[in-house]
């Protein structure tokens, strides 16, 4: 299974039509999601809640993908680390799951609850994309680590399980890792946008990953 990588330019992984999760957020995000996806996928959209109400709000511009019936649809990204409500509301909502700054282990047991909770309302869990995004850092010799990695601000030990960091062939082993619990996109957060050669190596990664 093959890795595809995204650079990031931003430090926040998500846009507008992306949730972020954990148990004790869930609440909102169980109310937020479907409400995105019908203002995106239908005329108008409502809601009617204690803190807020929505009416009629017809969720301009509408988006230019479609579902296979020709009705618009956006993927919708849900991520999060959080064990129960997490993954049932990914199971109900998400076309794509994301598990951010965390270790292989760490990510294959979020997606393992993901798929149960799939499994315990009659969806196929493989209709949902699994993706990670981590901190990079590629340096080809130890200098080279070493100056970028000081111009990220961050420390060595951050990347020890939430990062990928090291020579192209040490990093890629780690997206191999990835790979093999069932994780087809990483995003990759690049910190020091001055830095354009260390992007353009980075995306060398993307053509190395695809023959995993």
């Amino acid at each position: 299974m093959s890795a595809a990588i995204s650079a990031m330019y931003a430090r926040r992984l998500g846009s507008l039509i992306s949730e972020s999760c954990s148990d004790q957020a869930g609440a909102g995000s169980g109310t937020r999601a479907p409400v995105r996806r019908r203002m995106r996928e239908s005329m108008t959209a409502g809601i009617s809640r204690a803190h807020y109400q929505l009416a009629n709000a017809p969720g301009l511009p509408k988006p230019r993908q479609g579902a296979a019936d020709g009705t618009p649809k956006v993927p919708l990204i849900l991520g999060g680390h959080g064990p129960r409500r997490t993954p049932r509301l990914a199971a109900r909502f998400a076309d794509e799951f994301n598990v951010g700054f965390a270790s292989p282990a760490v990510t294959s047991t979020q997606i393992s609850r993901v798929s149960a909770a799939c499994e315990a309302i009659g969806r196929d869990p493989a209709g949902i994309v699994y993706s990670a995004v981590q901190l990079a850092c590629l340096g080809s010799d130890p200098v080279t680590w070493k100056r970028r990695l000081e111009a990220t601000g961050r420390r060595a030990e951050e990347f020890d399980h939430g990062g990928l960091a090291g020579s192209t062939d040490q990093i890629v082993a780690k997206i191999a890792d990835f790979a093999q619990i069932g994780i087809s996109r990483i995003y990759l957060q690049f910190l020091d946008l001055s830095d354009m050669d260390h992007l353009a190596e980075l995306g060398e990664l993307n053509r190395l990953a695809d023959n995993l």
